[in-house]
C-alpha cells in the first residue's frame, strides 16, 4: 500500500512538472557524461573513447588517422597534451549537442511528444547510462545534425549556408571514423523536408555529402589496418601520454576485417540475443505510436523500419550493437524533430500515455556492446548509483 501510494505520489510529480523533469534529467545526464570524461582525463585517457581520436597517420597512413593527426600537430604547435585537447573537442561537442536538444524540447508546440523522443533510452541517454560507450566519434556526426535542427527554428535564415556547415562537419566525421559514412540517407531527408522536392537545389546540397561518403569509405579500404599497432601509437606517446591509450581501439587496427566478423558472429551465442531483440522491439513500439499520431500506424512502420537499414552492415563487422541501436535512434528522432518543428502543430498525450512514456524513457537502456536490454542500464538505475556514492563520498 505503502509503496503503491509513493508511486502514485511519484508519477503525479512528474507529469505536474515535465518541463523541470525534462530539464533536471537532461542536466544530469550531461554531468554523467562530463564526470566520466574528467574520470578519463585523471587516468590518462580511455583507449577507446580518446585512444580512437588520436589513431593518425604520422608513421604510416591507417583508417581514421587524419582527425589524430590534426590533434598531435596542435599539441606540437601549443605543447599540450594530446588527451587534453581531444578531451576539451570532446566537451565542446556535448556541451553544443546538450544544450541544442535541451532548446529544441522546450520550444516545440508539441512538445510533450518531443520531450520524451529527447529523453528516450537509446538517445542522449544512452551516453550517461553506458559511459563507455560515450565520447565516439559518432559525435562528429551528430554535430552534423545540428545546423538542421537550429534552421527549423529559424526558417528565415539560409538554407545554403546552414547546409555547408553541416557539410563541413560531416566531412570530418566521415575521415575520423568509417561508421559514419552510414548516416548519409539522414542528410538526404533532411534535405528534401526544407526542399519539398528532388529539385535541382535538392541535389545541388546532398551531392557534397554523398561525396564526402564514398572519399571516406574508400579512404577507409585502401588504409584498413596495419600490421603493428605501435607504429601509429608510438608518435601518442612520444609526446606524454601514458601507454595504457594504446589497449583500445590503436590495438584493434592490427586486426582485420575477418576478426571483427568473427567477435561480432560471436555475439549471437556468446550473449543473450533476445534482450537485444526484446530492446529493439520495445524502441518499435515507442517510435511507431508517437509517429502514428502525425502519420498514420503504416507509414510508421515504414518510416521506423527504413531508417534502421542504413546501420545493419555494422552489426556484421563489430560487436557494439548497442551503438549501432544509438545510431538509428539517434538519427530517427533528429528526424522526427525536425518534422515535428516544420509542420508545427500540436498532438497532445493523455494520462496513460504519459506515464507509459515516463517509464520507458527512465527505467531501462541498453549496454553499448551487444546492446541487449537491463534495467542496470537505465536512467533510473544510473541516477540511483550515483547518488549513493555521492553519499558514500560525503560521509
Amino acid at each position: 500500500m505503502l509503496l503503491g501510494s509513493l508511486f502514485s505520489r511519484t508519477k503525479d510529480i512528474l507529469e505536474d512538472n515535465i518541463k523541470l523533469v525534462f530539464t533536471f534529467s537532461l542536466f544530469f545526464s550531461f554531468l554523467v557524461v562530463s564526470a566520466y570524461l574528467v574520470s578519463d582525463i585523471y587516468n590518462g585517457g580511455n583507449g577507446w573513447k580518446q585512444g580512437d581520436w588520436l589513431i593518425n597517420n604520422h608513421s604510416e597512413f591507417v583508417r581514421r588517422g587524419m582527425l589524430g593527426s590534426v590533434f598531435l600537430w596542435i599539441s606540437d604547435f601549443t605543447s599540450i597534451n594530446p588527451i587534453y585537447i581531444v578531451s576539451a573537442v570532446q566537451f565542446s561537442i556535448i556541451c553544443i549537442i546538450y544544450h541544442c536538444f535541451w532548446r529544441v524540447g522546450l520550444r516545440l508546440r508539441n512538445n510533450e511528444i518531443a520531450l520524451f523522443l529527447i529523453v528516450s533510452p537509446l538517445f542522449l541517454f544512452f551516453w550517461s547510462n553506458d559511459p563507455q560507450g560515450s565520447m565516439r566519434k559518432e559525435m562528429l556526426a551528430y554535430l552534423s545534425f545540428v545546423p538542421f535542427i537550429l534552421l527549423a527554428q529559424n526558417r528565415s535564415k539560409s538554407l545554403v549556408r546552414y547546409v555547408i556547415v553541416s557539410q563541413l562537419l560531416y566531412s570530418i566525421a566521415v575521415f575520423g571514423h568509417e561508421a559514419n559514412v552510414f548516416f548519409v540517407p539522414f542528410f538526404a531527408a533532411f534535405i528534401y523536408m526544407f526542399t519539398g522536392s528532388l529539385s535541382l537545389k535538392f541535389f545541388q546540397l546532398f551531392i557534397p555529402y554523398l561525396v564526402f561518403s564514398i572519399l571516406g569509405f574508400l579512404y577507409f579500404v585502401f588504409n584498413s589496418s596495419v600490421n603493428d599497432f605501435m607504429t601509429i601509437c608510438q608518435p601518442i606517446l612520444s609526446r606524454g601520454v601514458e601507454d595504457s591509450i594504446c589497449n583500445g581501439a590503436l590495438k584493434w587496427l592490427a586486426k582485420g576485417s575477418s576478426d571483427a566478423f568473427s567477435a561480432a558472429t560471436k555475439m549471437v551465442g556468446r550473449y543473450a540475443v533476445s534482450k537485444f531483440f526484446f530492446a529493439y522491439f520495445l524502441l518499435f513500439v515507442f517510435y511507431v505510436h508517437i509517429l502514428s499520431k502525425f502519420i498514420g500506424y503504416s507509414r510508421s512502420i515504414l518510416v521506423f523500419s527504413f531508417s534502421m537499414l542504413p546501420f545493419l552492415p555494422l552489426y556484421f563487422v563489430a560487436i557494439d550493437w548497442g551503438r549501432w541501436m544509438n545510431f538509428h535512434i539517434f538519427s530517427l528522432t533528429v528526424l522526427c524533430l525536425l518534422y515535428f518543428t516544420l509542420k508545427d502543430f500540436k498532438v497532445e498525450l493523455n494520462k496513460y500515455e504519459r506515464t507509459i512514456m515516463i517509464f520507458f524513457c527512465f527505467s531501462w537502456g541498453v549496454s553499448h556492446v551487444g546492446g541487449y536490454f537491463g534495467i542496470e542500464h537505465g536512467f533510473a538505475y544510473r541516477f540511483m548509483m550515483m547518488g549513493s556514492s555521492f553519499l558514500n563520498f560525503i560521509n
